[in-house]
């Protein structure tokens, strides 16, 4: 586009160039603007399934899914590879260990030497899942640490989806899958409680998927 030229002060005087004018964020940026609003009112929805609400961890767990999409666009626009498969690997293994972290994984289970402590606590909370009620008020806390983990594990998914290094695409990552998963917050606690939510009608509506593509793709 040409820039508009105005004249401006004495007559004779050399034209000046007006400002130049552009989009006021990259598409990544503009992304994970999007991103973040979603993902918290997915992650709200989510930590209902609880009693007592687990809406502040799976806040936490927003933040991080932001934080691993911005080290995603900050390494991801470097045209050294090294650069952006380490931006990768960090933002990767941050969302794993984050997710571990916030579900309330005890530190002590991340060492290697009691993964499988940790595989089996994870194994007997997720085999639980089916029959349990929610929202959730039992007191086994590897069905609460796999309830949470799983919410938080969907935002860091989707950030991860969003916000994936392409050096040969205008924009990072892929909106639409990312989108369905962060969808996932949201519906799968619509599924569980029953649609009470006007706005989205039932969980089969699309204007649910309607609703998220519009907002973040």
């Amino acid at each position: 586009m040409a820039a508009n030229v105005v004249r401006l002060g004495a007559p004779g005087a050399p034209p000046r160039e007006a400002p130049a004018t552009g989009p006021l964020a990259s598409p990544g940026v503009a992304r994970l603007v999007g991103f973040v609003p979603l993902a918290m009112f997915g992650a709200l929805q989510w930590g209902a399934l609880l009693t007592p609400k687990a809406q502040g961890r799976m806040l936490l767990g927003v933040v991080a899914a932001a934080g691993a999409g911005g080290l995603l666009l900050v390494t991801g626009r470097d045209r050294r590879h090294a650069v952006r498969a380490a931006g990768a690997v960090a933002a990767t293994l941050g969302v794993i260990v984050l997710t571990l972290l916030i579900a309330g994984v005890p530190v002590r289970l991340l060492g290697p030497r009691n993964w499988d402590e940790l595989a089996s606590g994870l194994a007997q909370g997720i085999e639980s899942l089916p029959a349990i009620t929610v929202p959730y008020r039992g007191i086994d806390e590897w069905v609460r640490i796999a309830l949470i983990g799983i919410g938080v594990a969907l935002t860091g998914l989707a950030a991860l989806i969003a916000f994936w290094p392409r050096p040969q695409a205008r924009t990072p990552g892929r909106s639409l899958p990312a989108a369905i998963v962060l969808s996932a917050l949201f519906t799968i606690p619509i599924v569980e409680h029953g649609p009470t939510d006007a706005m989205f009608g039932s969980p089969q509506d699309p204007r649910t998927a309607d609703y998220v593509e519009g907002r973040f793709g």
